[in-house]
């Protein structure tokens, strides 16, 4: 599905997500290595990690709540701008636990993906949720494709610090560009004729969210939570074992964001072509065998390029099962469904990185080698599961 075949709406919201994604990839993967740093150990990065996704769960629901019941275009903005400061906050950060802060703000702001979400499912044409989802989203992968490199560049010249306030002007101009999506009525989603009503599309409705959407949820968060056992520690794996600095990194992390964009992209048609439970059970057989190449030869730069140009699996494996949900429930309840599945996925994705922050304390490879058998379970599993979810779907 070509760029152009997307609405003014939407190719803003996919230049705002390619801006966020360049200052994102400047420093995400030299990040970890930043708040060790900065005085933090394998399972205080564990925690930092933790936290990260926990705040995500936490706005999960109210962001579901928020999505049917206000403008969404408002939602998104408001969201959009919160998480903007984050970056001077850690340009600025004296200690591991200065990092914090930041955390809140950037991870909190993730109230709008719901919104921003349901936004996307709502503006794309009936038979192309999946392809349409999966392009936009594909710019916040695109974005980072070569900043990690260049953000290495210049953690290794002038500091990491540095990157942080020039992502701190991407975000902003990410922002700025946003704002010209056009505005969407609150969602006849909520409407309110009757107390009754009113009650339904609150926290009630919100937890009786159809089967096919909490069992999608529960797979997802599955999923996420063992990507989350591991690879958030690749970058401190290959500072430890492998002996790459600030500059190896940033082109590794490079590898990583091209791979996903070309997963993402990818996911979408194949998932319309194949099936999703099929193109989702190889993405996670090939997943499993990217994490144990990392582990078994983390020092070994031809072993580590293949693993990280495959784990883009693991980015479209992701995108599709959210692309999923928005073709799973009716417009006037997607916002909650969303607020459901980022509640679901939030709750494991929050225990797992500290589990692996005490595996990498142990050894940094014991993560990855214990997602490797449960990658293997959840590809064999994956048909018969969403098998379960479209059974669901037609009961509904």
């Amino acid at each position: 599905m070509p760029l152009r075949a997307l609405d003014r709406s939407l190719r803003r919201v996919f230049v705002a997500l390619l801006l966020w994604g360049v200052g994102f990839g400047l420093y995400n993967y030299l990040w970890p290595n930043f708040a060790s740093s900065l005085g933090a150990n394998g399972v205080e990065l564990g925690l930092l990690f933790a936290l990260q996704t926990l705040v995500n769960t936490v706005v999960a629901l109210p962001g579901g709540w928020l999505a049917d019941r206000f403008d969404r275009r408002r939602v998104i903005l408001a969201g959009w701008w919160i998480a903007v400061p984050a970056a001077v906050l850690w340009a600025l950060a004296g200690g591991w636990q200065a990092l914090i802060p930041g955390i809140l703000l950037y991870n909190g702001s993730n109230v709008l993906v719901p919104a921003l979400q349901a936004y996307v499912a709502g503006r794309a044409p009936a038979d192309r949720v999946a392809s349409t989802f999966t392009l936009v989203f594909a710019a916040s992968s695109l974005g980072p494709v070569l900043s990690p490199a260049i953000g290495g560049y210049i953690a290794d010249r002038f500091g990491i610090r540095s990157v942080f306030w020039i992502a701190f002007v991407l975000f902003v101009a990410s922002a700025v560009v946003l704002h010209g999506i056009a505005a969407v009525a609150p969602q006849a989603a909520a409407p309110a004729t009757s107390g009754r009503v009113r009650r339904r599309v609150g926290l009630g409705d919100l937890m009786a969210a159809s089967r096919a959407v909490w069992i999608l949820s529960m797979l997802a968060g599955v999923v996420i939570g063992i990507d989350t056992l591991a690879w958030p520690f690749f970058p401190a794996l290959l500072q430890a074992r492998g002996g790459a600095g600030d500059v190896a990194i940033g082109w590794y992390g490079a590898l990583v964001s091209l791979s996903a964009a070309v997963g993402v992209a990818l996911s979408g048609r194949l998932g319309e072509r194949l099936g999703a439970s099929r193109t989702l059970a190889w993405a996670q057989g090939i997943l499993a065998g990217a994490t144990a190449l990392i582990a078994g030869a983390p020092g070994q730069p031809a072993a580590v390029a293949t693993s990280l140009a495959l784990r883009g699996t693991l980015d479209g494996s992701r995108t599709l099962m959210t692309a999923q949900v928005g073709a799973t429930v009716p417009p006037e309840r997607i916002g909650r469904a969303f607020g459901v599945y980022n509640l679901v996925i939030g709750v494991t994705g929050a225990i797992t990185p500290y589990v692996g922050g005490w595996l990498y304390q142990v050894a940094p490879s014991w993560p990855f080698w214990a997602s490797v058998p449960l990658m293997v379970a959840v590809a064999l599993l994956v048909p018969r599961a969403l098998g379960r979810r479209r059974a669901a779907a037609v009961a509904v």
